[in-house]
């Protein structure tokens, strides 16, 4: 398809764009496959646009990140970043892939970028960096697919570990030294806490493992669901102690303990606060006009506000403190 547009472009054959979904109908007909991204007008006209973008850009960039499906099928995602008076970055297209290893993901993104008229020749001549993650298959040196691309090009070449991933995993393994945190892992995993959120439409409440990519967010986003809904947590853990039954009647008495201990309240707290100041650098190094230089930056500023925290100067912290000193009745369960 983008083969097509690529020469009704070049020859300026000035076809409506307001045929190109019959001409996609016609195309399916005839047994060609379109895939399912760019067939209609807005489809048309973004992809002429990029097209003509990256034929007048000097140099591009490659980002790609995989996943899989409802059907567990690995797929690629791809954009391109490009100059067009600013850099910009434009979502190229999600590929299945034929296999998962490095000549299989290789191959994808060589589809997807072919998929907006970008010919593998294109590419190696104006290709100058890469933004992957961080798994072997595509940043390992021997045989991943950035050792492919440099062998392909046989030239210098810049290749990125996508920051944002880079953070996931560096929060991901400071965590790991944080016993306590196994609480609230442990109360997050609770089935009761899914009964709580559809309730209280809350469903932010239930939390994936540790093991999850998008850690820092979904975390934050948890807590705060669970702070805000702190006394009817409480209460269904105690109101379980009461009536409950053996095993179960025992551990929501355990659980009614730790959630009233001052430990675990000043804690929630501070791991809000903790959160928040990750999920805002995770989102600002998502932000597709970051810039390399400016990651340095942001990860001073971050540390900064995590150095306050220390002094619990956190908003969620600060308000915890000021509510316990205006409050002469509340006791700690001990």
């Amino acid at each position: 398809m983008s083969k097509n547009l690529d020469e009704t472009a070049k020859r300026r054959e000035n076809v409506s764009f307001s045929k190109f979904k019959n001409l996609c109908q016609l195309q399916v007909k005839n047994g060609v496959d379109l895939g399912t991204m760019y067939q209609n007008v807005d489809g048309c006209i973004n992809m002429i646009k990029s097209i003509a973008a990256t034929e007048k850009s000097k140099f591009i960039s490659v980002l790609a990140d995989g996943s899989t499906d409802s059907a567990v099928i690995e797929q690629e995602t791809v954009y391109v970043r490009f100059e067009d008076g600013l850099p910009k970055t434009q979502f190229v297209d999600i590929v299945p892939l034929s296999s998962a290893n490095s000549d299989g993901v290789l191959k994808g993104i060589d589809t997807g970028l072919e998929n907006i008229g970008l010919t593998r020749e294109k590419v190696d001549s104006k290709i100058v960096g890469c933004n992957f993650d961080g798994a072997s298959v595509m940043m390992g040196n021997k045989s991943g697919v950035s050792s492919k691309i440099k062998e392909r090009l046989r030239r210098g070449i810049i290749m990125i570990h996508c920051v944002a991933h880079n953070l996931e995993l560096a929060v991901l393994d400071a965590v790991k030294g944080i016993s306590y945190l196994s609480t609230l892992n442990l109360l997050f995993n609770r089935r009761e806490l899914v009964e709580i959120a559809s309730v209280l439409e809350e469903a932010s409440i239930k939390q994936t493992g540790l093991q999850k990519t998008r850690w820092v967010a979904s975390r934050h986003r948890a807590l705060v669901a669970l702070e805000k809904s702190f006394p009817t947590v409480v209460y269904y853990f105690n109101h379980s102690a009461s009536t409950g039954k053996g095993e179960d009647q025992a551990k929501a008495k355990g659980i009614v303990k730790e959630l009233c201990s001052e430990r675990f309240v000043r804690f929630l707290h501070f791991m809000i606060d903790l959160t928040k100041v990750l999920s805002d650098i995770s989102k600002q190094f998502q932000n597709d006009h970051l810039f390399i230089s400016d990651v340095s930056v942001k990860l001073e500023v971050c540390l900064l506000k995590l150095l306050e925290l220390k002094d619990g100067k956190g908003k969620f912290t600060t308000q915890l403190t000021s509510n316990l000193c205006n409050s002469a009745t509340y006791v700690w369960h001990n």
